[in-house]
């Protein structure tokens, strides 16, 4: 029997970025990443620069080896029939990158664990459409974290407007 691969079209983050999540949700799903990474203390914040307003989730969770950040963008990394501990909110692997394209184009995460190895990732949305394939960017020199944790951004925010008046209030 012939097999061929049938490996999903990167337009499925276009899909994926319809799926109706509120933005109050949409950061919820962020904050449980960081609630499951054993983080004590998250800040959520909104940066308005116009056309580069950021919205930045930090912790001071466990933070990812890099296996486990590479593993945080793929689509369903893990299976719904694996066990999980108690206090993991995830299930079906989607969150992060659903979450995310509901409300931004292009996607950072830097962590840090606590034995001191770093690591930042970007996944660009637009980037996946234009090369037609799956595929993220690992940053050569990367934010520096202070101890350990998670810091994810999002930029280009696909809710700014060009009218900046409107954007200015929509962000508020």
């Amino acid at each position: 029997m012939n097999t061929f691969e049938i490996a999903p079209s990167p337009n499925l983050m276009e899909t994926i970025s319809h799926s109706g999540y509120t933005l109050e949700a949409a950061i919820a799903d962020l904050i449980d990443n960081s609630i499951s990474g054993k983080a004590r203390n998250i800040s959520v914040d909104f940066n308005y620069r116009f056309m580069d307003s950021t919205v930045t989730i930090t912790d001071d969770g466990y933070g990812m080896s890099l296996e486990d950040l590479k593993d945080s963008l793929r689509i369903a990394h893990k299976s719904i029939r694996d066990n999980r501990e108690v206090e993991d909110l995830g299930r079906f692997s989607l969150g992060l990158k659903s979450a995310s394209a509901s409300y931004c184009r292009k996607l950072s995460i830097s962590t840090k664990k606590l034995d001191n190895n770093q690591f930042t990732a970007v996944l660009d949305f637009d980037h996946l459409l234009k090369v037609n394939k799956w595929e993220a960017f690992l940053i050569e020199n990367p934010r520096e974290i202070q101890k350990h944790g998670t810091i994810i951004t999002w930029e280009h925010l696909s809710f700014i407007e060009n009218d900046e008046e409107k954007a200015q209030s929509y962000f508020n």
